[in-house]
């Protein structure tokens, strides 16, 4: 990697327990021939108790916003991921979405910032606003990006550094890069621009046009919407493995908002923590941010936030 710090320069959490995660998922995936890494039927190969990272996704265009944020479990958190940005079809920056208005996102991100600021202020919680997927603001994602890179890069730092943030995600669905080359382009640009301060991710349902050395090279973490459920587009941890991508910088996806569309499964998170621990991943994040006490069929978002924490940060 390109001198880059796992969990950015200012407010990270100790650079010995990043160190000794980073390190073990390294030599856990060095060590390990997978005979069978389709889907459902990982095998366990390792249970030891292994540090790693815990995310989720918080939405500053729901309308919801304030009810999910209400006494919200932050603390069960290392990245809570901001969605979304895009970029704008005129300046080509990065820029909030007008879904719901630039200036409410951009409200909503200020009380998101003064709700996490002793977390973050104490180096125990990261905030990454997420690159928005498809066409919703004139193909402001993925296509957008491509085309004015040289453009949109700088801009993407220049937004982090206005906004207080801590570093950026692409929300990597459809429209995908148009080659492989492209991505590593876009990849390379947005590293170097961002510098090793702050954290870049990818969050991919499909690896069309992706490849394992790019990402291993620039990225800091690949959060996998590796969701196996009957309503989601088949896609697993083992595919981005197969690519060469690194089992520690790989997060297994909760799915819980479509939780109760799945037949019988009552816990994403379970699935989610079965192959953070079957294939030595980096950790385990959930999408979406839902009130404390909103009930599930496997229990409380509290509950939920709390399991995927204790999961990746065992009592020693």
């Amino acid at each position: 990697m390109k001198g880059v710090d796992i969990m950015g320069s200012a407010g990270r959490r100790s650079a010995g327990s990043v160190a000794r995660a980073f390190a073990a998922g390294l030599l856990l995936a060095a060590g390990i021939v997978l005979a069978n890494c389709g889907g459902d039927s990982a095998p366990l190969l390792n249970s030891a108790p292994r540090l790693g990272i815990s995310a989720g996704f918080d939405e500053i265009y729901d309308d919801d916003f304030d009810k999910n944020n209400a006494g919200a479990p932050y603390d069960k958190f290392d990245i809570l991921y901001v969605a979304f940005a895009h970029i704008d079809p005129v300046t080509h920056q990065l820029d909030f979405e007008t879904k719901v208005g630039k200036d409410i996102e951009r409200q909503r991100l200020e009380i998101l910032k003064t709700n996490t600021q002793a977390l973050r202020a104490a180096g125990k919680l990261k905030l990454v606003i997420s690159l928005g997927w498809g066409s919703q603001e004139s193909l402001g994602g993925t296509p957008m990006i491509e085309a004015y890179i040289d453009t949109a890069a700088p801009s993407i730092r220049q937004f982090l550094e206005q906004n207080g943030l801590d570093g950026f995600d692409i929300d990597y669905e459809f429209p995908q890069f148009t080659s492989p080359e492209k991505f590593k382009e876009v990849a390379m640009k947005i590293r170097e621009a961002l510098g090793s301060g702050y954290l870049f991710t990818i969050t991919p349902n499909n690896i069309s046009n992706l490849d394992g050395p790019t990402i291993n090279t620039y990225f800091d973490y690949v959060n996998a919407q590796s969701y196996n459920a009957d309503n989601d587009l088949s896609f697993s941890v083992s595919d981005l493995l197969d690519l060469g991508v690194l089992a520690s910088k790989v997060l297994a996806g909760a799915d819980i908002e479509n939780i109760n569309f799945y037949n019988n499964d009552q816990s994403r998170v379970a699935w989610a923590i079965h192959q953070y621990d079957s294939f030595a991943l980096g950790g385990v994040f959930i999408w979406q941010m839902k009130p404390p006490a909103n009930q599930f069929p496997g229990g409380t978002f509290q509950d939920y936030a709390t399991e995927v924490f204790n999961a990746t940060h065992p009592e020693p």
